[in-house]
């Protein structure tokens, strides 16, 4: 009787287990589809319930896939430590621990993992794979195996050695991911590199090989446009919303290089993506300025003014426009208020000055002439000082 009911009790434990391995093979099945569509809290619930019914790496790997996909990094790191300590050669968990430690703030310990995985010394098999949401927004989506990601590891490995300043052992790896596979995320990184150990030819013939390979890559086009000043970007990308930072760059170049109206082109587009940056309107403003569109120009400087109202450079801007239009009062009032915020521009004291000049006010000009000189106008403002100041 006794043997008995010892066999039925273990069988009562073996049918109680088979079924949470089944229930968790359920909730996991279930939650890897929540989150290949998106439904991360959803997934995030499902994944946990089945890890209380059945702790197993790859359910621990998923739960850090959904983390990952919820911008909450730590708890992903726990879970592919996790996921690890259940399976030492789940491969995929230590490179995602990895990069996320990689963009993290700790490149040291990125490093050990991907030298672990380098020293491997390939990706023959894999214990899972990598589901990404198609960014063409299609139903079916990438799946890829770490077999076909060794340029990746070598590419983020080449990261962490750039962060940790080992410029040699970084430039080796982005070369090795390029053998690997040519991408232009690879290139990016070599170009941008040799950028910073101080060989802008050799970047820029980096930054054109990702553009053959990716030709409206913005991140390759913003970079060169920074080291060329001769690059001409693409209409289609001008035109694009998301371009907002180049465009003001080369609006700044068009501006230096007095080529007005080019800039205002570019300055027109910047706005029409993003109307919300002050510093455009600033810099549409200095264009118009030299194309002698004063009232156009004081109104991009008091828009600038109405979006971030601590830009003091606008108010001498707008009695530039002033001055320009021989208001010479009302310039007076704008440069005034711009010294009572900065005392020490000499150019805005000789501006002031020249109003007073102008409105026959030599006396109060002179003081200003007077602060001019203290503050490095002193060859710009010498004749006058001797010509009305020497009583």
């Amino acid at each position: 009787m006794r043997t008995f009911i010892i066999i039925l009790f273990f069988s009562f434990c073996f049918r109680l287990t088979a079924q949470k391995v089944q229930q968790a093979e359920k909730n996991y099945k279930s939650a890897l589809e929540a989150y290949r569509n998106r439904q991360l809290d959803l997934a995030e619930d499902l994944i946990l319930t089945s890890i209380r019914f059945s702790k197993d790496a790859k359910s621990n790997y998923l739960a850090g896939l959904i983390y990952e996909a919820q911008n909450k990094p730590l708890r992903a790191i726990a879970a592919y430590e996790n996921a690890l300590i259940l399976d030492e050669e789940n491969h995929e968990a230590r490179f995602q621990k990895a990069v996320l430690y990689l963009q993290n703030g700790d490149p040291a310990q990125a490093l050990k993992d991907f030298d672990f995985l380098v020293d491997l010394g390939g990706f023959n098999t894999t214990n899972s794979i990598f589901f990404e949401v198609d960014p063409l927004g299609r139903s079916q989506h990438k799946v890829r195996s770490l077999s076909r990601m060794t340029s990746r590891l070598y590419y983020y490995r080449g990261q962490a050695h750039e962060k940790l300043d080992h410029f040699d052992l970084a430039y080796q790896d982005y070369e090795l991911a390029i053998v690997q596979d040519s991408v232009a995320d690879y290139f990016i990184a070599k170009g941008l590199l040799n950028r910073k150990i101080g060989d802008d030819q050799k970047a820029i013939i980096d930054l054109r090989k990702a553009l053959d390979l990716d030709s409206s890559n913005e991140r390759a086009w913003y970079n060169l446009a920074l080291i060329d000043d001769d690059v001409l970007v693409p209409e289609e990308l001008v035109r694009d919303e998301a371009f907002v930072p180049i465009l003001n760059l080369l609006a700044v170049r068009a501006i230096e290089s007095e080529n007005y109206d080019l800039a205002v082109e570019y300055l027109d587009q910047s706005i029409s993506n993003d109307s919300s940056d002050p510093l455009t309107y600033v810099n549409r403003g200095r264009a118009l300025l030299k194309m002698k569109k004063y009232k156009k120009a004081r109104s991009d400087f008091e828009n600038a003014q109405l979006l971030d109202e601590t830009r003091a450079e606008v108010l001498y801007l707008i009695g530039n426009s002033y001055f320009y239009e021989k208001s010479f009062s009302k310039a007076l009032v704008y440069y005034d208020h711009y010294l009572s915020i900065d005392p020490t521009n000499g150019m805005i004291w000789y501006n002031a000055a020249s109003c007073l000049l102008k409105e026959k006010e030599t006396k109060k000009a002179c003081h200003y002439l007077r602060q001019a000189d203290i503050f490095g106008m002193s060859q710009m403002v010498s004749q006058q000082l001797e010509k009305y100041c020497t009583d």
